[in-house]
């Protein structure tokens, strides 16, 4: 799932104020995983919502 997609289901707490347990109950997306994506999204935008590589994860700033 790219980030668009992502924030498509984010954009639904985010803006229309629609709690996370439901949309975790609607969308199949576990609630801990959309906590995650609504921490990243505050911290740094749709950007931040991209999916990481294991690589991104296991050699961070290495390119």
């Amino acid at each position: 799932m790219d980030a668009l997609a992502r924030w498509r289901i984010l954009r639904l707490h985010i803006e229309d104020a629609i709690p996370l347990t439901t949309l975790a109950r609607d969308t199949g997306v576990g609630l801990r995983t959309l906590h995650r994506w609504k921490k990243n999204y505050l911290a740094g935008g749709i950007d931040s919502l991209r999916p990481v590589t294991r690589t991104e994860v296991a050699s961070p700033g290495v390119v």
